[in-house]
């Protein structure tokens, strides 16, 4: 008979402090990408863990993409506020259900010298609707720093009727908008067009930017409708009247018209009707970007600047986070970054500290995952200013171009741009 009392095994217990807030998902619109944010807090304070790895992975449902390569399986580390976050993209119009498995891992040196995964959960998000409009942008793949970056979207209407609405084209931090054709109305860090896209046909809007930092451009643009599709009218073959004299000329619509030419002059357009991504009413936010008042900045010298983020409307502004990219050559060397009161920089100057008093609530770090320093503001006033104080390490030969990007809640409000060198 077998000695029992030889079959034994040893198991390891992991104590973990976390908890975790899973993705929220709804229906989307066929082709719409969606961001998917994990969120790891303590489970004994709540407060965030960063740090933490969330692995992503698409399972199965119509052909997708996680993030800016298009993976399918990403690992992204929390950032300060313990969010890891990342973009789950379509490849085509499909409409169906994609299945992400999430996994929550601890990494080796965190609580311990192993790197385990402590949670496993699955979410689903569902692509439904008609794919009426498709649209494209094409343009470089590579350029210089401060080189003109010509690109081409195209809004293609594969139904039967035809559909107003606007191109919208976000302007990442990293570049700006200096011209297009046809000209474009910028709102916000946001380029908008109005256009009419008739039945089976195809709309070109030329644009340039320009880049200032170095980095990967991430350009999508966006089509939103502002009115149902109508159907298609062939007209009455009588020619209608000649216009009166003393009637004023009938001026084109505003929007880009495909073709080399058109028999008639095309109606004015109608302005879009309000709606809430697009027209509703934005807190007014200004930002700027200025070295530390008396600082001698020197090549290879470190330096500091401060970012100035003032509430210029009549309402709070909520929710704000004030992003700025950090140079790609300081990945992984510590920057110094700080909320900073305007008592302080008037200490720079010399001048006497009249407020020692700092908002508890507001929450400034570095996000090390996608090499930014943020401040995070749940409350700006009307007429109030908030400060982010920053270090490089060293200034370059060359300088820098440095960019700040103001959000409230998930829509980006402004931008600051300013270069900085010795």
């Amino acid at each position: 008979m077998a000695d029992w009392s030889k079959r034994t095994d040893v198991g390891i217990i992991h104590w973990v402090d976390a908890q975790w807030v899973l993705p929220r998902l709804a229906i989307a619109p066929v082709g719409e990408s969606r961001v998917l944010t994990t969120t790891v807090l303590h489970a004994t304070n709540g407060q965030p863990r960063q740090g933490w790895i969330v692995r992503y992975e698409i399972l199965n449902g119509p052909p997708a993409g996680l993030g800016a390569s298009g993976t399918q399986i990403e690992e992204v580390a929390t950032d300060f506020s313990g969010q890891a976050t990342t973009l789950l993209t379509p490849r085509d119009q499909r409409a169906g259900t994609n299945t992400i498995g999430i996994q929550i891992i601890r990494p080796a040196g965190v609580d311990g010298d192993r790197r385990i995964t402590v949670g496993s959960e699955m979410v689903r998000q569902t692509w439904s609707g008609n794919p009426n409009i498709v649209l494209d942008i094409r343009g470089l793949t590579e350029a210089r720093l401060g080189q003109d970056l010509p690109y081409e979207i195209t809004a293609e209407n594969r139904s039967s009727g035809t559909v107003q609405g606007v191109i919208a084209l976000p302007i990442p931090p990293l570049a700006s908008y200096i011209s297009s054709e046809p000209a474009g109305t910028l709102q916000g860090t946001t380029v908008l067009w109005n256009v009419e896209l008739h039945p089976n046909s195809t709309t070109r809007v030329n644009v340039t930017l320009r880049q200032g930092t170095a980095g990967s451009l991430w350009l999508r643009p966006e089509f939103r409708r502002t009115s149902p599709v109508s159907p298609t009218v062939t007209p009455p073959a009588a020619q209608p009247p000649a216009p009166s004299p003393a009637s004023p000329p009938e001026q084109g619509a505003t929007v880009f018209q495909p073709g080399p030419s058109v028999t008639q002059p095309p109606a004015p357009a109608p302005p879009p009707p309000a709606s809430p991504s697009t027209l509703t009413a934005r807190p007014s936010l200004a930002v700027q970007i200025e070295p530390v008042p008396l600082s001698v900045i020197e090549r290879g010298q470190p330096f500091r600047f401060y970012v100035r983020l003032t509430n210029t409307g009549t309402t709070d502004a909520r929710n704000v986070t004030l992003i700025v990219p950090l140079p790609e050559e300081f990945r992984g060397v510590p920057i110094e970054s700080d909320w900073s009161t305007e008592w302080e920089l008037l200490a720079a100057e010399g001048r006497e500290r009249t407020d020692a008093g700092k908002p508890s609530d507001w929450t400034v770090g570095r996000l090390e995952s996608r090499n930014l320093a943020a401040l995070q503001i749940p409350l700006l006033s009307p007429g109030k200013t908030a400060f982010l104080l920053l270090e490089y390490p060293e200034m370059s030969q060359s300088g820098y171009n440095i960019t700040s990007t103001v959000f409230v809640g998930e829509e980006q409000i402004t931008q600051g741009s300013r270069r900085i060198a010795p």
